[in-house]
Protein backbone atom coordinates (compact mmCIF):
# COMPACT_ATOMS: atom_id res chain seq x y z
CA UNK A 1 0.00 0.00 0.00
CA UNK A 2 1.27 3.47 -0.68
CA UNK A 3 0.81 6.82 1.03
CA UNK A 4 -2.11 9.05 0.08
CA UNK A 5 -0.69 12.55 0.71
CA UNK A 6 -4.18 14.06 0.74
CA UNK A 7 -5.64 11.65 3.31
CA UNK A 8 -2.68 11.10 5.63
CA UNK A 9 -0.67 13.65 7.62
CA UNK A 10 2.85 13.80 6.22
CA UNK A 11 5.76 13.71 8.67
CA UNK A 12 9.44 14.36 8.07
CA UNK A 13 11.63 11.41 8.98
CA UNK A 14 12.76 13.31 12.10
CA UNK A 15 9.15 13.79 13.19
CA UNK A 16 8.33 10.17 12.40
CA UNK A 17 11.35 8.98 14.43
CA UNK A 18 9.81 10.60 17.51
CA UNK A 19 6.67 8.47 16.96
CA UNK A 20 8.62 5.20 16.95
CA UNK A 21 8.97 2.98 20.00
CA UNK A 22 12.29 3.11 21.82
CA UNK A 23 14.98 0.50 21.20
CA UNK A 24 16.02 -2.24 23.60
CA UNK A 25 18.25 -0.01 25.71
CA UNK A 26 15.74 2.84 25.80
CA UNK A 27 17.36 4.76 22.94
CA UNK A 28 15.17 6.77 20.57
CA UNK A 29 15.05 5.91 16.87
CA UNK A 30 17.16 8.21 14.71
CA UNK A 31 15.93 9.75 11.46
CA UNK A 32 18.72 7.91 9.62
CA UNK A 33 17.13 4.63 10.76
CA UNK A 34 13.86 5.64 9.14
CA UNK A 35 15.75 6.67 5.99
CA UNK A 36 17.29 3.18 5.87
CA UNK A 37 13.85 1.58 6.40
CA UNK A 38 12.42 3.70 3.56
CA UNK A 39 15.26 3.00 1.11
CA UNK A 40 16.55 -0.49 1.96
CA UNK A 41 13.93 -1.84 4.33
CA UNK A 42 14.27 -4.24 7.23
CA UNK A 43 13.82 -8.02 6.89
CA UNK A 44 12.39 -7.51 3.42
CA UNK A 45 9.84 -4.91 4.50
CA UNK A 46 10.19 -1.32 3.22
CA UNK A 47 8.66 1.73 4.91
CA UNK A 48 6.33 3.66 2.59
CA UNK A 49 7.70 7.16 1.96
CA UNK A 50 7.31 9.98 -0.53
CA UNK A 51 10.12 12.06 -1.97
CA UNK A 52 9.35 15.77 -1.73
CA UNK A 53 11.51 18.82 -2.52
CA UNK A 54 12.20 18.98 1.23
CA UNK A 55 13.26 15.32 1.47
CA UNK A 56 11.58 12.03 2.30
CA UNK A 57 8.33 12.06 4.25
CA UNK A 58 6.19 9.30 5.70
CA UNK A 59 3.07 9.03 7.87
CA UNK A 60 2.01 7.45 11.16
CA UNK A 61 -0.22 5.11 9.17
CA UNK A 62 2.77 4.03 7.04
CA UNK A 63 4.73 3.35 10.24
CA UNK A 64 1.83 1.23 11.56
CA UNK A 65 1.73 -0.76 8.31
CA UNK A 66 5.53 -1.17 8.36
CA UNK A 67 5.56 -2.49 11.94
CA UNK A 68 2.60 -4.79 11.22
CA UNK A 69 4.42 -6.25 8.20
CA UNK A 70 7.62 -6.65 10.25
CA UNK A 71 5.61 -8.57 12.84
CA UNK A 72 4.48 -10.98 10.11
CA UNK A 73 7.95 -11.24 8.51
CA UNK A 74 9.70 -14.55 8.88
CA UNK A 75 12.47 -14.35 11.50
CA UNK A 76 16.04 -14.64 10.33
CA UNK A 77 17.58 -18.09 10.86
CA UNK A 78 19.72 -18.46 13.94
CA UNK A 79 23.34 -19.54 13.45
CA UNK A 80 22.84 -22.75 15.48
CA UNK A 81 20.08 -24.11 13.21
CA UNK A 82 20.86 -27.34 11.40
CA UNK A 83 22.19 -26.80 7.84
CA UNK A 84 19.18 -28.52 6.25
CA UNK A 85 16.84 -25.98 7.85
CA UNK A 86 19.07 -23.10 6.64
CA UNK A 87 19.02 -24.56 3.12
CA UNK A 88 15.22 -24.71 3.12
CA UNK A 89 15.07 -21.12 4.37
CA UNK A 90 17.46 -19.90 1.65
CA UNK A 91 15.44 -21.70 -1.01
CA UNK A 92 12.25 -20.07 0.31
CA UNK A 93 13.87 -16.62 0.31
CA UNK A 94 15.23 -17.08 -3.22
CA UNK A 95 11.79 -18.20 -4.41
CA UNK A 96 10.18 -15.14 -2.79
CA UNK A 97 12.75 -12.81 -4.40
CA UNK A 98 12.15 -14.36 -7.82
CA UNK A 99 8.38 -13.99 -7.35
CA UNK A 100 8.58 -10.35 -6.21
CA UNK A 101 11.12 -9.18 -8.77
CA UNK A 102 10.07 -11.55 -11.56
CA UNK A 103 13.60 -12.87 -12.04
Amino acid sequence: MSIDPFAEELLTLSEAARCCPRHRQGKKSHSSTLYRWATRGSRGVVLDALRTPGGLVTTKEALRRFFAELSKARPLPLPHQPPAQNDRHHATVEEELRRRFRI
